[in-house]
């Protein structure tokens, strides 16, 4: 059933992507059941995944621990990590990207991460995760942006105590699974502390529907004097 499944997905992606097929039905066929939801739930019509029979509905995978730092309820340790992340990126935004420019000049990096910084709406800290209830946690965070329908929106998943490495992780339950449902308006960010100098903890950023920014245009502006100016109505 396996191998007939992949032949149709060949068939209906072209040889060059027979790769892709095979990859996406194992790791859907060996995803765990509530998993399936979590991506079914996000999954648009027409995609992949959805095409080749691959989504089913299930249990959701349980997410322990979660907290939602736009809950009331806080957990003031939680809290502290949610504002050390903010500080790191901020900082981050002054010094790696520098936002200075010469004349008119705009620096467009400084510009992207800013834009990026402003589109996050929602915070969630997971603590001691596998990869399994993290994917969960980013996978209802995005639901909930997609059912909201609107772009340039944004999620800051904190992970501490992850058990895995997070940039496999990202890769391997959120990159490539979504763009196997259709999702190629989303982007996924990762920063690990091994890594990322400051970082408090590893971290996934989730953006959906992302605006270009428009490119700079010179605007040429004539100079005129108050006289003209009154001329110029006097002539009309």
């Amino acid at each position: 059933t396996t191998m007939f499944r992949v032949s149709l997905i060949s068939a209906a992606l072209g040889a060059a992507q027979c790769e892709h097929a095979v990859r996406m039905t194992r790791f859907f066929q060996g995803a765990e059941p509530g998993l399936i939801s979590a991506y079914s739930r996000v999954a648009r019509q027409p995609s992949p995944a959805r095409d080749a029979g691959l989504l089913a509905t299930g249990s959701a995978v349980a997410v322990p621990s979660a907290f939602h730092a736009a809950s009331s309820e806080g957990n003031e340790e939680h809290m502290n990590m949610v504002s050390l992340a903010l500080d790191f990126f901020q900082n981050r935004l002054t010094t790696e990207y520098g936002g200075d420019t010469e004349g008119d000049e705009l620096d467009l990096e400084f510009v992207t991460e800013g834009r990026r910084l402003l589109a996050i709406r929602s915070f969630q800290v997971l603590a001691d995760a596998d990869s399994n209830t993290a994917a969960a946690c980013c996978l209802g965070e995005l639901s909930r942006m997609v059912e909201e329908g609107s772009g340039d929106v944004g999620a800051l998943v904190l992970l501490p105590g992850f058990r895995n490495d997070v940039a496999v992780f990202a890769d391997e339950f959120l990159r490539e699974p979504l763009s196997w449902l259709g999702l190629e308006t989303c982007s996924i960010d990762i920063l690990d502390p091994r890594i990322s100098e400051g970082a408090p903890v590893p971290l996934v950023r989730i953006f959906l529907g992302l605006s270009e920014i428009p490119e700079p245009v010179e605007v040429s502006v004539t100079r005129m004097s108050a006289r003209q100016i009154v001329e110029g109505f006097s002539e009309d």
